[in-house]
């Protein structure tokens, strides 16, 4: 019984994998798409320091794909 359950159990697990791998056909458009990017961070004092030197190593290095960061 044991093993009928493991085994249902891992034929789930891998179905899901596989759906959740699928590519929906929009790997192309995804890829392509441009517009605003805002990422967001905590209020943890290092991470706020990263992210603000992160955002701003990033416009530097891609002024056509600016961010901001909040």
């Amino acid at each position: 019984m044991k093993r009928k359950i493991a085994v249902a159990a891992l034929t789930l697990a891998l179905a899901g994998s596989a759906a959740a791998c699928g590519d929906g056909g929009s790997t192309g458009a995804a890829t392509q798409a441009h517009g605003p990017i805002t990422v967001w961070y905590s209020n943890n004092a290092e991470e706020v320091t990263w992210a603000k030197q992160m955002v701003a190593a990033w416009n530097t290095a891609h002024a056509d794909q600016k961010i901001t960061g909040q």
